[in-house]
């Protein structure tokens, strides 16, 4: 990776905020609606409520982070900044601009694996309070599919690849019932092989997701749950 490589990805930067803005006013309206929708007491929130809230915060953090790349990309003598404090030797001497691709890969997937786990940690809550924990299947979104139906399983089956290539460096390695090839969209998926996801696939993932999310808190079962504390 050199520096030209760097500018061409940063390029993208600024469109990628442009969306994830819009995404934020989703996350802010969807919030306010279940705030007032379900009685607060003495100032605290209910769980509907809060896994918006939870969701924006991760989408705002994420958000600084690019920006803040950006700002450090435009320095004037940004490259001998980064060799000098972030290059270990001996790529000091080579100019090494490689790690780059790292600082890249956090932005472009720590937004999804962060609104994966809040969403599965908000099932799990859901599930204790409609006593339903020991009913299979025990993948959370799973349960909610089988359940609710809120969304499809093509969708499960194609965001739970995506985490699994987290895990893998990449590559897609199908653990259980996990399909060894499919195709999701214009997405290829197959077993031992570099899944490429955009970062412009990863906001299609998490708008998805969290337009799913309002529809699971829509559903008759969970709208019916009186006020429950957000943790």
């Amino acid at each position: 990776m050199n520096k030209e490589d760097i500018k061409a990805i940063v390029s993208n930067y600024p469109e990628y905020c442009d969306r994830l803005k819009l995404i934020e006013h989703t996350l802010l309206v969807l919030e306010r609606q279940y705030f007032e929708k379900y009685n607060q007491q003495n100032g605290e929130v209910d769980f509907r409520a809060g896994t918006f809230g939870r969701m924006s915060n991760a989408v705002i953090a994420n958000r600084f982070m690019i920006e803040r790349t950006c700002d450090y990309i435009k320095m004037p003598d940004w490259e001998n900044d980064f060799i000098l404090n972030y290059v270990p030797e001996p790529g000091k001497a080579q100019r090494y601009l490689g790690h780059f691709q790292g600082i890249d890969n956090t932005i472009r997937f720590d937004l999804f694996h962060r609104i994966y786990h809040i969403l599965e940690t908000y099932i799990r809550i859901i599930r204790r309070k409609l006593n339903d924990t020991n009913s299979k299947p025990y993948n959370q979104f799973e349960y909610i599919c089988s359940k609710f139906g809120c969304f499809t399983q093509e969708y499960i089956e194609y965001i739970n690849a995506v985490r699994n290539t987290i895990h893998n460096n990449g590559h897609y390695f199908p653990e259980g019932k996990q399909r060894k090839n499919f195709t999701f969209g214009n997405i290829g998926i197959s077993e031992g092989e570099i899944v490429e996801v955009t970062t412009f696939d990863i906001l299609d993932i998490v708008h998805q997701m969290i337009i799913n999310t309002d529809k699971l808190f829509k559903a008759q079962k969970i709208s019916e749950i009186p006020f429950l504390k957000d943790n």
